[in-house]
C-alpha cells in the first residue's frame, strides 16, 4: 500500500471538500507567507502524494457526511508502532 493511501485512510473525512495551503516567499526574519483555503472536492490519493512530495500542502477536514467527526490519531498510533 502506498503512503498516499496510508494517509488516506488514516485520515478520513469529507468528500466534499478539502483543505489547502501554499507557501510564497519567506521574508528576512524567517517568516513564510502562507495562503490556505477550503477547495470543493475530495482529497485524492494525487493530491497526498504531492503533499508528501512537498509540493502542495493539503489536509482533511475531518468531519465525515453523516457530520460525525474522526480523527487518524487512533488509526496513526499502529502505522507508527510498526
Amino acid at each position: 500500500m502506498s503512503q498516499a493511501k496510508k494517509l488516506m485512510d488514516a485520515f478520513c473525512g469529507s468528500i466534499a471538500a478539502h483543505g489547502t495551503t501554499t507557501v510564497g516567499r519567506v521574508g528576512r526574519n524567517g517568516k513564510a507567507e502562507a495562503k490556505s483555503m477550503i477547495v470543493r472536492g475530495p482529497l485524492t490519493d494525487e493530491l497526498v502524494q504531492g503533499h508528501i512530495e512537498g509540493r502542495q500542502g493539503v489536509g482533511s477536514i475531518p468531519i465525515t457526511q453523516d457530520n460525525c467527526a474522526c480523527s487518524g490519531l487512533w488509526t496513526l498510533i499502529p502505522m507508527i508502532s510498526t
